[in-house]
């Protein structure tokens, strides 16, 4: 049987060390590695680059390392690959190397857990007001307990609405996947899964259960539609697009195509609304 605690509180100040970083980061302000034009420079802001380095480890996993720092110069400026560093340093993320290119990657399931926690409160602070996180963990529940969603579409909807256009203009369809996904691997109940791998291609995000007694398991495809770009037949093409997709997952031998507890999912957002 499984624990009932993937995260251990003896490893709960890994969290904070991992907050801690990131808040550095932004607090000191941040240099990317690539060559920026004074303009571009102006526009793009250390929060805005924390953020983007965040979703990019929650999404895939990893991320391109160029090299590790060996020396940090506290009268320099920090830079994104002073944050990666740091990253490794302490443990945090390990190498992978595919050919001449160099990741760090998330090595378990604990740390992904760390990692989505923080950024669930990443999130929350930079809302224009207060939500509190309770409903969206009941409705979290309600996947696995009823086989029910639209609380949690819901709960998302109100979460997006909240976002300061300031700091979330570069919203899109992997934005609100790592935001949902980081929400959704918080609950003991299942193991949440993103970009899930099978024979026909990835699933956005896809949830085991953990416990027999948990009734439902889910997989479910993410569509995005900019507000300005909406028009009922984008809806109804992006609808169909996911279904094929599903149906296609359907047949992989990862998922019992004969178990009727594993509910298909469509949630199609359009602009921060679930339509």
């Amino acid at each position: 049987m499984p624990p009932e605690k993937i995260i251990d509180d003896n490893i709960m100040s890994d969290y904070k060390k991992v907050q801690n970083l990131f808040s550095l980061g932004e607090l000191l302000g941040v240099k990317i590695d690539k060559e920026e034009t004074k303009e571009e420079r102006e526009k793009t802001t250390s929060k805005k680059i924390i953020g983007e380095l965040l979703n990019e480890i929650l999404l895939t996993g990893k991320t391109e390392l160029t090299e590790l720092t060996t020396m940090f110069n506290p009268r320099k400026r920090i830079e994104i690959k002073d944050i990666k560093s740091l990253l490794f340093y302490l443990g945090f993320m390990t190498f992978e190397k595919k050919g001449i290119i160099t990741y760090l990657k998330i090595p378990n399931y604990s740390m992904k857990k760390i990692f989505s926690e923080y950024f669930t409160e990443y999130i929350e602070e930079k809302l224009t007001e207060y939500i509190d996180p309770e409903p969206i963990e009941i409705a979290v529940r309600k996947i696995l307990s009823d086989g029910e969603i639209k609380s949690f579409a819901k709960e998302i909807e109100n979460l997006l609405s909240k976002m300061d256009n300031r700091i979330f203009m570069g919203l899109d369809e992997k934005y609100i996947k790592a935001i949902m996904y980081s929400y959704l691997i918080l609950t003991p109940y299942a193991m949440v899964k993103m970009e899930y791998p099978v024979e026909n291609g990835y699933i956005d995000i896809a949830m085991f259960k953990r416990y027999e007694e948990v009734p439902y398991e889910a997989i479910i495809e993410v569509k995005y539609i900019k507000q300005k770009e909406y028009t009922e037949e984008k809806l109804k093409m992006k609808i169909k697009q996911a279904k094929e997709q599903i149906e296609k997952y359907k047949k992989s031998y990862k998922l019992n195509t004969k178990n009727e507890t594993m509910k298909k999912y469509i949630i199609v957002f359009v602009g921060k609304e679930a339509k």
